[in-house]
């Protein structure tokens, strides 16, 4: 009984050392989640072959799967990763990309995704997102950033908000794809009641043809909404 398990003992320690030794057989690199466009497979690849340039002649033993998982993951693009291997040698990358909300213009340049992680501008696409242009604003970016994912998370205002601002007084702001003007929301303090109020306003002078009679709108009146004419 004893000489039988110390053999299976054997048998699988050999094993385990054979499979350590098995060289990579292949690499396969997949986007987990939704697909925004700013990296690719090949930018992944590249990131892999500079930590460890022979990896795909490296025995499994020799790779290091956290070094290529944080290496991954300091693209800015890529919000995290997953590396690992098979029996078979085939080592997996699975990351998940950061999705963009808004474009910063004006004094910086780039994406910020829901988090207000800030990523450079991306030679690979550029998808159509609403400005930010944080100029005239005091605040850091969080107040942006929580109303730029507000608008993104609602169909009807993610197709009507084009941009976002402050203006000379520092209140948050944003513009509209048709009517082309100011809307002053002030902070972001009852956001989804100030919201509604919009709506209807905007339905109303939609539907009335009243949209390009005004320059400013102004959510910050309590339970009225203040249209300034042109």
């Amino acid at each position: 009984m004893i000489i039988a398990f110390c053999c299976l003992a054997s048998l699988m320690i050999f094993s385990a050392i054979r499979n350590q030794q098995r060289q990579i057989s292949d690499i396969e690199v997949t986007i987990k989640g939704d697909i925004y466009g700013l990296l690719d497979h090949e930018i992944v690849d590249k990131l892999l072959i500079l930590k460890q340039p022979d990896l795909s002649n490296m025995a499994k033993l020799g790779v290091d799967l956290k070094l290529l998982e944080k290496a991954i993951e300091r693209n800015p693009y890529i919000k995290s990763a997953e590396v690992f291997l098979s029996i078979s040698g085939v080592l997996y990358v699975e990351f998940v990309e950061r999705e963009p909300i808004a474009r910063l213009f004006g004094g910086e340049h780039g994406y910020i995704d829901a988090m207000g992680f800030k990523m450079p501008l991306s030679d690979k696409s550029a998808p159509r997102l609403p400005l930010v242009d944080m100029v005239d604003c005091k605040e850091e970016l969080s107040e942006i950033t929580q109303l730029a994912n507000y608008v993104h998370r609602h169909s009807q205002l993610k197709k009507i908000i084009t941009a976002y601002g402050c203006d000379e007084q520092g209140r948050l702001t944003f513009q509209t794809r048709v009517w082309n003007h100011k809307v002053v929301l002030g902070n972001m303090d009852d956001l989804s009641f100030k919201m509604n109020k919009f709506l209807a306003f905007y339905q109303y002078a939609y539907e009335t043809d009243k949209l390009s009679s005004y320059k400013t709108v102004n959510l910050t009146a309590g339970n009225q909404v203040v249209g300034i004419k042109i």
